[in-house]
């Protein structure tokens, strides 16, 4: 049995697809950068009968500008909580005064808060509530958020938003559903490895979609499809059937060339040169065969060899032992000429029958044109003969 023939268990891999994760392309991304960038927003001072600021003109428009550029210098929220908080002077409240005498409508503050502001000549100058708020351009109850975390905890307030919600719940799903993969047996390849490295391939007649319905019936949890998807594409490296063998020789030999990091440009360049003539060339001999004319032309193949039994089921899949072979015959009449199911003639036997070899595939040619095409091919006055495989060019 040959290597790329042997069942393998399925197993976790880091080389599964990677997560291209852009947050800096999202609407959420680029509206909270907008929200904190301080674009648009302009420091000014606010005066009122309450400020204590010691004179309207100790702040130029050079100050005001200097103040807000060190808040908003990074849009980082964190970061700008912290700033902030170094330009005030929290405290538990001391002193409670009843100016409201409905007592429902009183506001009960836990925190009083002085401000102060380093302007350009790094000098402090004190400032009432307003104007801080107006300088640095936020809302008060940033402001008193802030304040207050740093009462309690005694540190500035980290970013409490966003990141994993991973739970002991979705843990578990995720352990099952590994391992209803890892239940499966795959297969490995000789051939195409280097575009997937290490990809191995289940049956062709299985797809997520059914894995996934497999899992329901047999698990009995409700797990959704893009979980399971997730699952099977990030930390496996798995894919269906097999991969193409009977590809070009040249055209990968010309691929992996033309990949090659150790080429200079010229020698890339003629790479690349013999790989579009290896290409013309495909298509002129596809034009070759086309121009049927007068003649009467057939093509070749001995398709996929299939392999009995076939099942859906796992433990009958992976006991099939007998090849089945295909040979076909097919009158070919031109481009975009009608098919006629007549003129496909398919030539089947088992392994144990007979061998895969010339002999029988003379044999069947020979009983093609003795007796199925016999009466056409005397109709022309010449025969071509077109093997598939030679057809192939990637």
């Amino acid at each position: 049995m040959e290597y790329d023939e042997m069942d393998e268990p399925v197993l976790l891999t880091s080389k599964g697809k990677r997560k291209h994760c852009l947050p800096q392309n999202s609407s959420c991304y680029k509206a909270k950068e907008k929200r904190y960038s301080g674009n648009g927003l302009v420091a000014s001072v606010a005066l009122n009968d309450n400020t204590y600021t010691s004179s309207p003109d100790t702040l130029k428009e050079s100050d005001l500008y200097y103040i807000k550029q060190q808040l908003y210098f990074t849009n980082y929220k964190v970061k700008q909580d912290a700033i902030l908080l170094s330009h005030m002077d929290a405290m538990p409240c001391k002193r409670r005064r009843q100016q409201v005498e409905a007592e429902e409508k009183r506001r009960q503050r836990d925190v009083s808060i002085k401000y102060a502001i380093l302007k350009e000549d790094k000098t402090k100058v004190p400032v009432c509530h307003a104007s801080s708020l107006s300088i640095f351009c936020v809302k008060k109850d940033r402001v008193q958020s802030i304040a207050k975390y740093w009462l309690e905890n005694g540190k500035a307030r980290p970013e409490n938003r966003g990141g994993p919600r991973e739970t002991e719940e979705q843990t578990a799903k995720k352990d099952i559903v590994r391992k209803h993969i890892q239940s499966f047996n795959c297969r490995a390849s000789h051939y195409a490895r280097r575009g997937a490295p290490g990809r191995k391939f289940l049956p062709s007649d299985l797809s997520v979609g059914k894995m996934h319905q497999m899992f329901l019936e047999q698990n009995h949890q409700q797990v959704s499809y893009s979980l399971y998807w997730s699952i099977f594409v990030y930390d496996f490296n798995l894919a269906f059937g097999h991969p193409a063998k009977d590809v070009c020789s040249s055209c990968v030999k010309f691929r992996i060339a033309i990949n090659d990091p150790d080429l200079t440009a010229e020698e890339k360049r003629n790479k690349i040169l013999l790989y579009t003539l290896h290409r013309r060339r495909a298509r002129q001999f596809y034009d070759t065969l086309n121009d049927v004319g007068d003649t009467f032309t057939v093509c070749l193949d001995i398709m996929e060899n299939l392999v009995l039994p076939r099942f859906a089921i796992c433990q009958t899949y992976y006991l099939r032992q007998v090849y089945f072979y295909v040979f076909g015959v097919v009158r070919h009449r031109g481009r975009g000429e009608p098919q006629s199911r007549h003129e496909i003639n398919l030539y089947t036997w088992l392994e144990y029958e007979n061998s895969k070899d010339s002999n029988i595939v003379t044999s069947a040619l020979h009983h093609y044109f003795t007796s199925l095409a016999s009466v056409d091919l005397r109709q022309c006055q010449s025969l071509r003969l077109f093997l598939r495989l030679l057809l192939r060019p990637e």
